[in-house]
């Protein structure tokens, strides 16, 4: 904090920082005080101000040793205001990481990258914020982080279908409404494109209309086909719209009658609500680009080729296909298997459905503050679903997810304490994960907070040194008991909600021709001269105070003559003009002063500063 011939001194906390020295009359020692100050974890500092005391004013210098005095650095406190995001680099956040004061009110805003979308404010720290609004305002009360999350949002991309002849039969024929086109099993077309996420697949299966034949397809954009294969083909959508252009020519019809085989399509097992999923009209299952269901077989002619597609419905999953009849697919591959109408063919799609766990939430203790604390504000959460102490959260086995519980005021965290298959249990309260690999119940441990420290304090201006201090009056009335100068800073130990009542007195005097005026208070929440704290967090009360010299002005001998002003209290630094008047019969000599800034000289009026108590004592003869 400040330098002395050298050596440095460190702040010793819990209020003014002394450090005293005993010097020679007439000798010279070099001081010098910091800029800045830093705590050892970096989240708080102390910035220079101005100095005072021994006739110093400037931050650094030499001192001559010629009367007892103070010299005080004053600093002010800055909080750091950590702002980030995560992931790192997904969003733009506002106001930078910067240094500010203590009550600062900061308008924090995020800006989402490309591809990504705002999610929610994670903050720490006293008048931080945590919450989904992208802008909010926060009073810096201790040092603060700001995270803003993110989620990753693909970029979406359009692929259009072309069919390149003028033929207006071929065009209708490959309109959305007919379906002779479909990737990925949606129906597609030259007049509506189909649109994907970046990054997606598309298998394209098409059906060639009577008298045209297959070509070749051309393709342009990023992960387009260009070639000769047909059914399928796939698109991969690499951050660009896509065209495929359908290249046909036209082909004598040559007819023969055909034979038909029927394409039956199962679901095992058969439950109503499969059945109904894999109905023909819902379009859950495909068969070369038609429509597939339990309701009614496709028909086609012997020898048609096609890929088998299938949709899941939620909580069941694919194990495999069992065809019956020639040209039949059976195998574990669940999409985009050929299957060839060689003779009627019956497909089953063999499904197992997928176990759902429950995850139950607990609080301990169970009182029942906590309980509806966490029942009705969302303040515990797992994969971003608020968990309640009244109802369960269900999910599918496996599925997995970061918990989180925020902490009412009068609590602090302790662990987490998980039962079950993929719990967790711990003390970190910083979203770890939990897996549904069985039923689990995580209970959130709390304890309260057993005490508080309030502690009241003094901070004169100018300081004063304490041998002063230790001859004051009374400063404070903390709880009816009364307080010097000296005995403080006191702190008090007390339990959450305990009131304690004080009042700072004005003016306080001392044994020296010093005394102190009340200026103001702060800290704790409090602006009065007196009143009551309600203990909810650890704070410290200051009493702030100007520090007053006695002028005192006097005669010799006694009654000899009238000076002016009279005796009086002044403020540090007060200039005054001292007068005398000799009474009938007498003579003025000269003045003799004592105290820094007084005079002593033969002039009947003078000027002084008061830098401290001060006696003057005008001299007369007859």
């Amino acid at each position: 904090m400040v330098y002395v011939d050298g050596v440095g001194y460190a702040c010793q906390g819990g209020g003014t920082s002394i450090h005293t020295f005993t010097w020679a009359v007439g000798t010279q020692h070099n001081y010098s005080f910091n800029s800045t100050v830093y705590t050892t974890n970096n989240y708080q500092r102390f910035y220079y101000k101005r100095v005072s005391g021994c006739g110093l004013t400037k931050q650094s210098g030499t001192i001559t040793a010629s009367s007892n005095c103070t010299v005080t650095g004053y600093y002010s406190t800055q909080y750091l205001l950590s702002m980030t995001t995560s992931p790192s680099g997904t969003g733009t956040v506002s106001p930078g990481t910067e240094w500010l004061n203590p009550g600062a009110s900061v308008t924090i805003n995020e800006t989402p990258k490309q591809y990504y979308e705002f999610n929610r404010w994670i903050g720490q720290g006293t008048g931080s914020y945590s919450g989904t609004s992208p802008s909010a305002t926060i009073t810096v009360g201790s040092p603060v982080i700001e995270t803003a999350h993110y989620t990753y949002v693909p970029p979406k991309y359009n692929l259009y279908l072309k069919v390149n002849t003028t033929n207006s039969s071929v065009q209708s024929y490959y309109n959305n409404n007919n379906c002779n086109a479909v990737c990925n099993g949606n129906c597609w077309g030259d007049t509506v494109p189909y649109t994907a996420s970046a990054g997606s697949v598309c298998g394209i299966y098409e059906n060639i209309p009577t008298g045209w034949q297959f070509v070749s397809w051309t393709g342009t954009g990023n992960g387009s086909y260009t070639g000769t294969s047909n059914n399928p083909i796939i698109i991969i959508f690499n951050y660009s719209n896509i065209t495929e252009t359908l290249n046909l020519k036209q082909v004598p019809l040559n007819l023969k009658q055909v034979p038909k085989y029927n394409l039956y399509f199962k679901v095992n097992p058969a439950n109503s609500s499969l059945v109904s999923y894999y109905n023909n009209n819902n379009c859950n299952a495909f068969w070369n680009g038609n429509c597939w269901g339990d309701t009614a077989p496709l028909t086609e002619d012997a020898g048609k080729s096609g890929p088998l597609w299938v949709s899941t419905p939620t909580g069941w999953q694919f194990v495999s296909w069992t065809g019956t009849g020639n040209g039949s697919y059976t195998g574990t591959s669940q999409d985009y298997q050929t299957v060839t109408l060689n003779s009627n063919i019956t497909e089953t799609l063999n499904l197992k459905q997928i176990p759902t766990y429950k995850l139950y939430f607990k609080v301990n203790p169970a009182n029942s503050s906590l309980v509806s604390y966490y029942n009705n504000y969302c303040s515990a959460q797992w994969n971003s679903n608020c968990l309640r102490v009244a109802a369960p959260l269900t999910g599918d086995a496996g599925s997995s997810g970061s918990i989180f519980a925020f902490i009412p005021s009068g609590w602090q965290f302790v662990s987490w304490t998980g039962t079950g298959n993929g719990s967790y249990t711990g003390t970190s309260n910083g979203w770890p994960t939990v897996t549904l690999n069985s039923n689990i119940t995580e209970t959130l441990n709390l304890k309260p907070v057993s005490t508080y420290s309030i502690t009241f304090a003094f901070s004169p201006s100018p300081g004063v040194n304490s041998t002063v201090c230790s001859t004051s009056q009374s400063i404070v009335k903390i709880n009816n008991v009364n307080y010097t100068c000296s005995q403080l800073p006191k702190t008090f130990k007390v339990s959450p909600g305990t009131s304690i009542s004080y009042s700072y007195y004005t003016p306080v005097y001392t044994s020296y021709p010093v005394r102190f005026v009340y200026s103001s208070v702060s800290g704790c929440g409090v602006y009065s001269q007196s009143g009551t704290i309600t203990a909810s967090s650890n704070c410290t009360v200051t009493g702030y105070y100007s520090t007053q010299y006695l002028l005192s002005m006097a005669t010799s001998p006694n009654g000899a003559g009238t000076v002016s002003p009279s005796t009086e209290w002044l403020n540090p630094g007060a200039s005054v003009a001292i007068n005398e008047t000799p009474n009938s019969g007498y003579k003025f000599n000269y003045w003799v002063g004592r105290g820094s800034g007084s005079y002593s000289g033969n002039s009947p009026s003078a000027t002084i500063t008061l830098n401290g108590p001060i006696v003057e004592t005008a001299n007369y003869s007859t």
